[in-house]
């Protein structure tokens, strides 16, 4: 078991063949254990981010249905329901519609009063806690028209030693 993400996960061998074809050329199990690991860091750190923003409250998953193709059939003129057998789609469509949280409004003058005036600054989308519920906050300009300027940010990536 390898601690990723503060959860213990353990390697799944899906493919046999392969696995065993890569435990040759790397040497032993633990070095394919490890590698699997590696090569899966990004896919399962994906799946928790979806997992985490499907669990915030303002989140509603919409499932989009095609449009019925049925025609309307007449018979000695009269309209007549076609009795089709159901059919499960192969393929369906889903958009998370993510609702507005509340929050205040910026006047946009970027004028504050206090020890914490603000400059405008993009600031990310993130996960809040509002109360015992999880919500999405979407990513913002604040306080955009600043008389006091603004704050550019980058983002730098160190990899840790372990």
């Amino acid at each position: 078991m390898v601690r990723f993400a503060g959860m213990l996960t353990e390697p799944v061998v899906i493919l046999p063949e392969f696995a065993s074809q890569t435990e040759s050329v790397l040497g032993n199990r633990d070095k394919l254990f490890a590698d699997i690991i590696i090569n899966s860091r990004d896919e399962l750190q994906a799946f928790i981010n979806a997992c985490s923003i499907l669990n915030c409250a303002n989140v509603v998953v919409d499932e989009l249905v095609p449009l019925s193709s049925k025609k309307t059939q007449w018979v000695r003129g009269k309209r007549v329901k076609i009795q089709e057998p159901v059919v499960r789609p192969r393929f369906t469509y889903k958009v998370l519609q993510i609702s507005d949280e509340q929050r205040t409004k910026s006047t946009g003058k970027g004028i504050s009063t206090g020890a914490h005036t603000k400059r405008m600054h993009l600031r990310r989308g993130h996960i809040r806690r509002w109360g015992e519920r999880l919500i999405w906050v979407r990513p913002s300009v604040v306080n955009p028209g600043s008389v006091q300027g603004a704050v550019i940010k980058d983002y730098q990536l160190n990899k840790t030693s372990n």
